[in-house]
């Protein structure tokens, strides 16, 4: 009856897979994030090491590729490059079940424990070399509950994904205490078993309070009105030079119809202008010319020809730009996309070897800006990310710390077609927002374009009349509120999360050293036999 019951929850973990798939977008059920990982908690908590690494690593596999499902639409992913990153993203998670095997989970402490280990292998997952990928952490699953996510202020997205552990590790404890256990403690004994495991849960409800009394209590520093242009321009044709001044005409238009709305700012997407710009006269007189009539100033992204030589050290690479043109159709100065995507827009390569032999003949020629460059408009400044730049949060804390009283992402997520991938994506930049108490105008090529105020809610679309914001032509204007006040995260970063990270790996050191021990002594009471 009791292996029955082991088979049971094992078979049960293949729950959290699905659960965790249910709590991202497109499905967006993110109250389900909180009990998650239960199944996969208690399924762990009766297993051997190596079983515990083996069974954590394919329940990561298989939620990774659940969270990911709708990746096949990208051109040139193929099921083999969608295995591979399953299994690298699972691995993540075989590594938490051989920390969790360390843990005695009927200690009060094991909520903490757990939470530690989970944000420390967020954290090294998000930042670990060219493999770095801030992308459907747990946390994440929340930027819909704005009281909530307040706390990233202070914690980063990473505060997040601790509470949502916490109070998973906690109800499974409590489940593992009544199903596991038959002698169950009674009266004071029993009170404090229930009151430590049900703390956490109250610890969320406070901080939501806290965070809704944040909201009432800020001031803004001023407001800036700032119009967004969707093009909507389908990635297969967009690259096609004969469809260029089709593309450009359709810019041109929305740009003047935006403009009757009289906004301070214009915004294109990302290789809105899919050449390369200084190159091309003709390009490159219409966009001044088109400023100089609407007389409001233009950011827009184009290619730039680079100073020096391919990624590959080879023919002579490209830029992934913004320009940032005045109303007397002037260029003011110009943004290269410092953090390019892997395998997409440039080879990584580590210790000379190349990683080549995972993109099947993809090649990538962009080379890397090296400046978060800010830009002047009026009494303000602002810096401009491009593409996935938005979901590092060290690096867009770069330009705040630098003095952008506001934040511009131009973006292309034509690639994803109509799938759950731009709203992943969007669902990522609402905590860079949060973190660092700053509007963030975002505008993107098919959508999802749009306005998100400094506390993570997003305040505008561009929409149509039925409420459609993906494969949309359209416009929209907004008055964003600026901010010159840095929070503590825009400060001092990841220090929560590092602090995480520090403890874990105190606890393993001081488990190491007592574990040695314990084998010393064992060979001198041998020996002295």
């Amino acid at each position: 009856m009791r292996m029955t019951r082991e088979r049971l929850i094992v078979c049960l973990s293949l729950l959290t897979p699905l659960l965790l798939t249910l709590s991202f977008p497109r499905f967006e059920f993110s109250f389900l994030a909180w009990i998650a990982l239960v199944p996969f908690l208690l399924a762990i908590m009766r297993t051997g090491r190596i079983k515990a690494f083996v069974l954590s690593w394919g329940i990561g596999l298989l939620s990774y590729m659940g969270i990911f499902f709708w990746i096949h639409q990208v051109r040139g992913y193929t099921f083999y490059h969608y295995l591979i990153s399953g299994i690298y993203l699972g691995a993540y998670w075989g590594i938490l079940g051989l920390l969790l095997n360390l843990a005695d989970h009927r200690r009060y402490a094991y909520p903490l424990y757990v939470a530690i280990a989970w944000v420390t292998l967020e954290y090294i997952r998000s930042n670990f070399f060219f493999l770095s990928f801030p992308w459907a952490l747990l946390g994440q699953t929340q930027y819909k509950n704005i009281n909530l996510i307040q706390i990233s202020g202070y914690t980063g997205v990473y505060g997040l994904s601790f509470l949502l552990v916490m109070v998973n590790a906690s109800i499974a404890a409590l489940l593992y205490h009544f199903i596991f256990i038959s002698h169950c403690r009674q009266g004071k004994g029993e009170d404090a078993f229930l009151t430590v495991y049900l703390s956490p849960i109250l610890l969320v409800l406070l901080l939501s309070l806290w965070g809704k009394s944040v909201r009432r209590s800020y001031d803004t520093a001023g407001m800036v009105r700032v119009g967004l242009v969707q093009g909507n321009i389908a990635q297969e044709i967009k690259w096609n030079k004969d469809v260029f001044p089709l593309t450009f005409e359709r810019y041109k238009t929305l740009t003047k119809k935006v403009a009757l709305e009289k906004p301070s700012l214009v915004i294109w997407p990302e290789t809105a202008i899919p050449v390369d710009f200084r190159s091309q006269p003709r390009a490159f007189w219409r966009i001044l010319g088109l400023a100089r009539e609407v007389d409001i100033p233009i950011i827009f992204g184009a290619a730039g020809s680079s100073k020096i030589g391919g990624s590959d050290g080879g023919e002579k690479g490209i830029y992934n730009s913004a320009f940032y043109i005045s109303s007397q159709g002037k260029i003011l100065g110009e943004y290269h996309k410092i953090r390019l995507l892997p395998f997409g827009e440039y080879i990584p390569s580590m210790g000379g070897i190349s990683f080549a032999f995972l993109t099947r003949g993809l090649k990538g020629n962009f080379v890397p800006g090296d400046n978060k460059k800010l830009f002047s408009l009026a009494n303000d400044r602002f810096g401009v990310t491009i593409c996935w730049e938005n979901i590092f949060p060290d690096l867009f804390r770069g330009f705040v710390s630098r003095g952008a009283s506001f934040m511009i992402n131009i973006s292309n997520d034509a690639w994803f077609k109509d799938s759950a991938g731009p709203y992943q994506h969007l669902m990522c930049q609402v905590f860079r927002a949060v973190e660092n108490r700053i509007s963030i105008v975002r505008v993107a090529n098919t959508g999802i374009s749009c306005v998100i105020d400094p506390f993570g809610s997003i305040v505008k679309r561009v929409g149509d009349d039925e409420d459609q914001y993906l494969n949309i032509t359209g416009v929209a204007s907004e008055d964003i509120q600026t901010n010159h006040s840095p929070t503590f995260y825009t400060r001092y970063g990841d220090i929560f999360v590092i602090g995480c990270t520090a403890m874990l790996v105190i606890y393993l050191v001081w488990r190491s050293a007592g574990y040695l021990w314990a084998l010393t002594s064992r060979k001198e009471k041998d020996c002295s036999a």
